[in-house]
């Protein structure tokens, strides 16, 4: 049996048995980023982009109230296994009564055999650290991983000493590679992304032929209900399952930087398994395939309900009167060529046109950071002067709407120039020679064209016989992942989404038979690894709730795993006027039952994986259903209506497409997965 962190995280950390639910009332946060990127060549390992991680972890729970002081880095020559064991030793003398505690691990990750008999599959499961060996070849040392065993007691004893005030997350983008993917295709060339793993664990599984899979020692539950009590709740994150490989993206880790982004986004209030499905939503547009899991305590508030109400800003790295101005944020952030963004004060709460000291735009977006154009009275009068300044956006911009692809010759064999030819006659397909910086693997099976997202091999396309059809599914992918990318934030206008589980109701009346909404199931029953798992079998209603300080109208668009797009609500083809959709704040609307403009209960089948639903919260009424109906052709009153259908039209020449003014606009990303039977 092969699992993945936070399962056998779990084993040692626990679920208290009374479901316990912990809110900190005024502890200092604390962090600890362990970051291991440079391995010797000589351990077998490959360096992967960990060290980056940490610093855009730094920054973002810098913006969350942790403190420099508090936040602890481990990385460099610094993680050999007494190294990490230093940290941990820093992190408890640091945490006391209350404290939110954060704990970042980016590194490999690995099997090992089990030492001390208390795993049914005979291996521990590990950290590896800077001077553990890949194998026992490379080196006989079984005590240069950090076990799962060991990380469960420091974490437990933190948990201890921060107290039922306290609150502990535990982010793991590290993982035992698996033994394929879903799709279960190889593309038969290597993909050029970086593992945070391997599949050969370090020895031989130890013989634990004696102990049943429900054996595995869980500490919480061996205590009494009063000494559960006493420990602080947690929740666990991992980059993906048991059976799928860590990738990385762009020189990041996957998990690591949707987790930056969430922390940028995060709400007051918001419950761990929403920031986890807002996690859940970034990843499914960088490594489709991947599933990221969550385990603990997820309707506890995220950092014990301490969260700051900020809107979203941006730090700056460098104001240079000879270089310009750097700003932290990049492509990974949703920053492309083309944003617009204004300059404020260090410690600004939000956009204030009265308080702007500058407007500038963004004229290169690199994955972490953008050089911004900004008057030479900035450049030269705050040269230095970087830190005093924070950059909010003004107006977003969809980039460059090319969508990358390299073409696996040896496949396609003598169709390469007919396929090239119509590819290149479209201003969203960019033919690349280089494997690693394409977003789509196109080869030819069996006569038929299938794509693979090369972040992830994971199998976004396989029935097309004739290159056009290739060319417009690339196109229509283009559209959806520049919306994916347009993500907004203005807390005051929060509607959050999620899904009811219904049984349905058939009648035959008068000869006919109806459907009808009956009683609804526990929302538990959909649950797989802190997210909602869906099949063909199970009906939902759609909970949409305004949990901002203004009144807000909604519309709904389903994100599918390939990127492609359908409009859920309003409903497509429906004549209801979307002043319709409004919510006061605090107010509940269900999908699904009478008496409900538009109502219906939701169903599901192909394509199969993870998909978002994404709620557009506005403080105008906004109709998007003719640039869905048709691709962004018309006359739009509204900046996102205008902006929206620049992106459906595809722009004839291949610069930055309609920028869009962002005020009174809010994003809220629902992800769920689609399987093809029940759990």
């Amino acid at each position: 049996m092969r699992r993945c962190p936070p399962y056998w995280f779990l084993l040692f950390l626990g679920i208290a048995a009374n479901g316990m639910v912990c809110a900190a009332q005024g502890g200092q946060r604390i962090a600890l980023l362990i970051g291991i990127s440079d391995y010797p060549v000589k351990s077998g390992w490959t360096s992967i982009g960990a060290g980056q991680d940490v610093v855009l972890l730094q920054d973002a729970l810098n913006k969350q109230g942790f403190k420099e002081e508090n936040i602890l880095v481990c990385k460099d020559q610094r993680t050999d296994i007494q190294g990490l064991r230093k940290a941990f030793k820093q992190l408890y003398e640091k945490t006391n009564r209350g404290s939110i505690v954060y704990l970042h691990f980016s590194a490999h990750g690995q099997q090992i055999t089990d030492d001390n008999g208390d795993e049914p599959d005979g291996y521990d499961e590990a950290i590896v650290s800077l001077n553990a060996p890949a194998s026992p070849e490379r080196g006989k040392r079984y005590d240069l991983h950090l076990r799962d065993d060991e990380i469960g007691r420091w974490v437990d004893s933190i948990r201890l000493k921060a107290g039922p005030e306290g609150d502990v997350l535990v982010v793991l983008d590290a993982c035992y590679s698996g033994t394929g993917t879903r799709s279960g295709l190889t593309t038969g060339m290597a993909p050029g992304q970086k593992v945070r793993g391997n599949g050969k664990p370090f020895g031989p599984p130890a013989d634990n032929r004696n102990m049943s899979l429900n054996e595995a020692r869980n500490e919480d539950m061996d205590l009494p209900a009063a000494a559960v009590a006493q420990k602080a709740g947690y929740t666990v994150f991992s980059a993906a399952r048991h059976d799928e490989k860590n990738y990385e993206y762009g020189g990041l880790g996957s998990l690591s930087q949707s987790i930056v982004n969430a922390l940028n986004e995060v709400q007051p209030g918001e419950s761990y398994r929403s920031f986890f499905s807002r996690v859940c939503g970034q990843m499914v547009g960088i490594v489709p395939q991947q599933n990221p899991i969550a385990e603990g305590m997820l309707d506890r508030q995220v950092f014990g309900g301490q969260v700051l109400p900020q809107q979203r800003f941006f730090t700056l790295a460098r104001i240079s009167g000879s270089r310009g101005v750097l700003m932290n944020g990049g492509t990974m952030m949703g920053i492309q060529k083309g944003t617009r963004v204004a300059l404020m004060a260090a410690g600004s709460s939000r956009l204030d046109s009265s308080k702007v000291i500058a407007y500038g735009e963004v004229q290169y977006a690199g994955a972490t950071q953008s050089d911004v154009s900004f008057p030479v009275k900035v450049t030269t009068t705050y040269a230095g002067k970087h830190r005093q300044f924070w950059v909010f956006e003004t107006e977003k911009s969809p980039g460059d709407l090319r969508v990358s692809v390299f073409t696996d010759v040896r496949s396609l064999a003598i169709d390469t120039t007919g396929l090239f030819s119509v590819l290149r006659k479209s201003t969203a397909v960019q033919v690349s020679n280089n494997l690693q910086t394409a977003e789509v693997l196109i080869q030819k099976q069996d006569r038929y064209y299938r794509l693979l997202a090369v972040a992830d091999q994971a199998l976004l396309a396989d029935s097309f016989k004739y290159p056009l059809e290739v060319r417009n599914w690339l196109e229509n992918y283009a559209i959806g992942k520049a919306i994916r990318n347009m993500r907004f934030h203005d807390p005051s206008l929060h509607v959050s989404l999620s899904f009811v589980p219904v049984n349905l109701i058939r009648k035959q009346t008068d000869g006919r038979w109806t459907v009808e909404v009956g009683d609804t199931l526990p929302v538990a029953s959909l649950m797989r690894d802190g997210m909602v798992q869906v099949s063909p079998f199970d009906y939902v209603v759609m909970r949409i709730e305004n949990k901002g300080t203004r009144g807000a109208y909604f519309n709904i668009i389903d994100i599918q795993p390939d990127n492609m797009l359908n409009q859920i609500l309003p409903a497509p083809e429906g004549t209801e006027s979307p002043s319709g959709y409004y919510l006061a704040p605090g107010q509940v609307w269900y999908s699904g039952w009478k008496n409900r403009p538009g109502s219906t209960f939701q169903e599901f089948g192909a394509p199969y994986g993870r998909e978002v639903y994404r709620v557009f919260a506005t403080s105008e009424a906004v109709d998007l259903r003719n640039i869905y109906r048709t691709r962004g052709k018309g006359t739009y009153r509204h900046s996102l209506e205008h902006g929206l259908a620049s992106i459906y039209k595809l722009p004839a020449s291949r610069d930055a497409g309609t920028p869009i003014i962002s005020p009174g606009t809010h994003t809220f990303d629902f992800t769920f997965e689609i399987i093809p039977g029940r759990l």
